[in-house]
């Protein structure tokens, strides 16, 4: 996870060397509004792959989208709310 003033870039990469397969491939991005509001996109793939996904159909890249935000009430209470599109990205 790589942080720059309120922004956070998160990737994990498993790559099969042996069958030479991309199976995994998400992503994260977040945001801190200030001390008491973040929110996180990320975007995922299920399990992993057994092809390498198509740069140009991006549903084989990523098949879920998530959005989450969290609040903190006070030291020891945090709240949060997660949205989850799955196959958002299928257009077919």
């Amino acid at each position: 996870m790589a942080n720059h003033n309120n922004f956070k870039l998160g990737l994990i990469t498993v790559y099969d060397i042996t069958n030479g397969i991309l199976q995994k491939s998400d992503l994260l991005f977040g945001k801190s509004f200030n001390v008491k509001h973040e929110a996180f996109l990320r975007l995922e793939n299920k399990g992993f792959r057994i092809a390498n996904p198509s740069i140009s159909e991006i549903s084989t890249i990523w098949d879920t989208v998530t959005a989450n935000y969290f609040a903190k009430i006070d030291l020891t209470t945090k709240v949060g709310l997660e949205v989850i599109f799955t196959y958002i990205l299928r257009f077919h």
